[in-house]
C-alpha cells in the first residue's frame, strides 16, 4: 500500500469524524468504520466527498458499494487501482 495514499485518506477520514489526532495516529487501516462507529450514512457521504476532492477523482457506485470501501485499507487499494 501506498503510504502517501493512506495518510491523504486518514486526513479525509479525521475532516469527517470526531477522532483526535491521536486515534488517527494509532488508526488500524483494515478496521470497518461503519462497525466501530466512526462514520454514519451522513459522515459517510461527507468522508466520499472529500476523498473525490482531495484525489479530483469520482468513484462509481458499484465501488462505494464495495466490502473493500468499509476500510481505509480498501479504499487505498481502490485508489492503487484507479491511478495506474
Amino acid at each position: 500500500m501506498d503510504n502517501n495514499n493512506e495518510l491523504r485518506i486518514l486526513r479525509c477520514l479525521k475532516k469527517v469524524s470526531n477522532l483526535s489526532s491521536e486515534q488517527i495516529k494509532n488508526y488500524d487501516l483494515n478496521s470497518n468504520y461503519f462497525d466501530e462507529n466512526i462514520l454514519d450514512s451522513m459522515a459517510f457521504m461527507l468522508f466520499v466527498i472529500e476523498i473525490e476532492k482531495e484525489y479530483d477523482l469520482r468513484f462509481t457506485p458499484e465501488q462505494m458499494q464495495s466490502y473493500e470501501f468499509q476500510s481505509v485499507a480498501g479504499i487505498v487499494k481502490i485508489l492503487d487501482d484507479l491511478l495506474r
